[in-house]
């Protein structure tokens, strides 16, 4: 199995380089509340607001209703600013609403304040797609030529329906278009008479626009009409555009309505007059829920990854005090018959004596007394079999780096940023992303889950297969079916990704996604490891570098000042196509990228109609993980050097500044982590992490290092991290000395590899600690 954990770590490091960017999508943001004073209708619509103006106040308590009003049959466009009245005021709330087309938005919006409307509500209509071709000549007489008829794909696409309409039907008088050809072009289920144009479900508008196209060439009979697009869209403003009246403050909300929901707000008024419309903005979160939990997420999985690093230490620590306490309860037992109960004491000059008492039990205290029913040759076999299973972990599948790695992370992560920037090749990171982490949910998730079914079953493991290719190593059957769970995960995840167009709204996808992260980061710091501040400073000051050049100075330097990882980051960079276009056809080329890649976590906004999701890269946990992880293993070392010196291993006291740095450093990774979201919040622009994750993090451990006299050791190769690997693998030099002869017998018992006066051990190792 080592061949899988290996790949996975692999690529891993290959990827974890890379950082992400979000997209924002356009979405209606106002709406509208329909109500009959006289006890009808009761509805709500959706709609756009105008990027010019005042904008709406949230929630339907803040706003008034106001009585629907039209503009006068002489101006019903309110583009002809000549015949406008003298500016007017209203007793009553009034919304003017007026149809698209003729002229700037921003103008007739205007147009409505100068009437005494309090908002406008432009509506889309089919004739609004319809202009003349206008020349300067005096006198012109236009005719049908000068149509310019609606745009293919932009304004209608046959391929979602079409028909030909009898020209005979068709009026258009006056020009371009007359409105009275509207319910010849509506299907019934829309209020039109479904005889010219009956679409099918696949044109959702259910209307039709004329094209221009007609046939046969010769002797015209029909014209072509095609599925008409309706979707919301933005009220820009006009730059060109001159106020009416330069005294007029422009502080009038405007909203756009579809053609659709158009049609059955001028019928519902038009049957009942005591309508009235409140125009408010959707309620929007006051706080970002998601952005929070992503927060809690990230501290969450970055002390867990750094917490299990530290396990070969943790794990015999807890096996040499259980084996001492076992021990000393071997040797203190207390049997209990029906009318006595005898108590084992040790006395001031190491004799041990028994005594007996009715009821009553007497034993001197002990820091570390277990009762124990077992023989201890027992106890002593048990003991041997746990370090044996810690001192079997393969210790080449970890890497310790060094400064020379911290420089390679420059050469190497610019190298394979730079390839996916110019071959654009981002659906083989997410291959690489989907194998890489199925092999780390195997080794996190399902491996564990079913040794622990096997064993609560009685169940016995066995090999399938005794050496895998290129010497492997055996394939057992548990191993067999872990494998085929987390690859067969990870592949249905990898499915998902390419055939959904927004996979990050399925449940699955994103919560699996959150797991892989997870595993993924565990695997990591259990990979790779570091030994030094030294080297921790090197990592993560050229990792903040690195992450501000590409991110903020390529655009300086690149053709379109385009940022490279920003480009990376979201597959190509945002869609070249405008989000009219792309909401219409989201398959065309142009709307392609903004999806960011998968190495992160996802937690998607939460009770936010406007969609989204919070995003924390990977690279912001495991790179600032390295040095939690390197004092999670300096403390567990401590706290085993101190044990095995005689002491109860208990390096930490009661207030977490005093002895330990883990805990402080998880504290201040929290605090940085916070900050940078903050900054985001604040700005409303992207923020680096590691400049608010590095200072916290590497200052608090230099910080704590210096007040404790600690910083020289801590700066390079620890002595307590050496002693530590000394106990387990004999790999480092021989200077811890035991101060409890009784422990350095136990470690020696239980075939830690402790020799007596640096001679080999019974099992021919060579001596980890030397006993003078």
């Amino acid at each position: 199995m080592q061949l899988f954990t290996r790949v996975g770590s692999t690529l891993w490091v290959s990827i974890i380089i890379v950082q992400w960017s979000s997209s924002v999508a356009v979405v209606p943001t106002a709406k509208i509340d329909v109500r009959s004073t006289s006890g009808g209708m009761s509805t709500s619509l959706l709609a756009s607001q105008a990027s010019f103006g005042s904008n709406l106040p949230m929630g339907a308590k803040n706003n008034l209703p106001m009585l629907p009003v039209f503009p006068s049959n002489d101006n019903p466009l309110l583009c002809n600013k000549d015949i406008l009245p003298a500016t007017t005021t209203s007793s009553i709330p009034q919304v003017m609403m007026v149809p698209r087309g003729g002229c700037a938005f921003e103008e007739k919006a205007i147009a409505a304040l100068h009437l005494g409307a309090s908002a406008v509500i432009v509506y889309g209509t089919l004739a609004s797609r319809y202009s003349l071709n206008v020349t300067n000549v005096t006198d012109y007489q236009y005719t049908t030529n000068d149509i310019i008829y609606p745009r293919d794909k932009s304004d209608y696409d046959c391929d979602k329906a079409s028909a030909q309409i009898p020209l005979d039907q068709l009026s258009f008088s006056p020009l371009p278009y007359d409105s009275n050809n509207d319910p010849k072009l509506t299907s019934t289920t829309q209020g039109g008479n479904g005889l010219l144009f009956s679409p099918g479900d696949s044109c959702v508008s259910q209307r039709a626009l004329l094209t221009g196209r007609t046939t046969p060439e010769n002797n015209p009979t029909s014209m072509e009409a095609c599925c008409a697009w309706d979707t919301y869209i933005w009220l820009y403003n006009d730059q060109k555009f001159t106020t009416l009246e330069q005294t007029l403050t422009f502080d009038i909300p405007s909203v756009y309505i579809t053609i659709k929901d158009a049609g059955n707000l001028l019928n519902a008024i038009q049957s009942d007059p005591s309508i009235m419309l409140t125009l408010y903005r959707r309620d929007e979160p006051e706080y970002n829920l998601s952005a929070l939990l992503i927060w809690a997420l990230g501290v969450f999985v970055a002390a867990l990854a750094s917490y299990m690093s530290a396990s070969e230490y943790r794990n015999a620590k807890n096996i040499i005090v259980a084996k001492l306490a076992q021990r000393n309860g071997a040797n203190n037992i207390n049997t209990a018959s029906s009318d006595e109960t005898r108590t084992l004491s040790t006395t001031t000059d190491g004799t041990r004596s028994r005594s007996k008492s009715p009821g009553k039990v007497h034993s001197e205290p002990s820091q570390q007394q277990a009762l124990s029913e077992k023989p201890l040759q027992d106890l002593e076999d048990d003991f041997q079999n746990e370090m044996s299973t810690i001192r079997s972990t393969p210790r080449e599948e970890e890497l310790e780096l060094g400064v020379g790695h911290a420089v390679g992370f420059v050469v190497f992560a610019s190298g394979g940023l730079l390839t996916l920037f110019f071959l654009k090749a981002y659906s083989v990171v997410k291959v690489f992303y989907a194998f890489g982490c199925s092999s780390s949910i195997m080794q996190v998730i399902f491996l564990p889950l079913y040794q622990r079914i096997a064993k609560k079953f009685n169940v016995k493991d066995r090999n399938l297969v005794k050496s895998l290719f290129c010497d492997l190593g055996p394939l057992s059957l548990l191993e067999a079916a872990a494998l085929v769970t987390s690859y067969g995960t990870g592949i249905f995840w990898l499915t998902i990704s390419f055939t959904q167009r927004h996979p990050e709204s399925n449940l699955f996808y994103w919560v699996m996604q959150d797991i892989m992260g997870a595993c993924m980061c565990i695997t990591f710091l259990n990979t790779i490891k570091l030994n030094s501040i030294k080297v921790a400073s090197v990592l993560l000051i050229v990792a903040f570098l690195y992450d501000i050049f590409f991110v903020f100075i390529t655009p300086l330097l690149t053709r379109g000042s385009e940022s490279i990882m920003i480009t990376v980051a979201t597959s190509g960079g945002p869609p070249k196509g405008s989000h009219d276009w792309c909401e219409k056809y989201p398959d065309d080329k142009d709307c392609q990228g903004g999806n960011p890649l998968p190495m992160l976590f996802t937690i998607p906004r939460i009770a936010d109609y406007r969609g989204g999701s919070s995003l924390l890269g990977l690279g912001d946990i495991v790179l600032p993980g390295l040095l939690l992880s390197f004092t999670a293993r300096y403390d567990e070392a401590k706290r085993l050097l101190g044990i095995v010196r005689g002491g109860n291993g208990d390096t930490l006291v009661r207030c977490c500044c005093n002895g330990g740095y883990f805990v402080p450093v998880v504290i201040a990774y929290a605090i940085g982590l916070f900050m940078a979201n903050a900054a985001v919040y604040l700005m409303n622009y992207g923020q680096p992490a590691l400049l608010y994750l590095v200072p916290c993090c590497l200052g608090t451990v230099s910080f704590l290092g210096w007040r404790r006299g600690e910083l020289s050791d801590l700066w390079d190769n620890p002595r307590a991290l050496r002693g530590a690997d000394s106990i387990l693998y004999g790999d480092t030099p021989r200077s811890v000395v035991f101060g409890n002869s009784e422990v350095a017998a136990i470690a020696t018992e239980a075939n830690l590899g402790v020799a007596q006066n640096g001679q080999n051990d019974d099992s021919g190792n060579a001596p980890l600690l030397n006993l003078t």
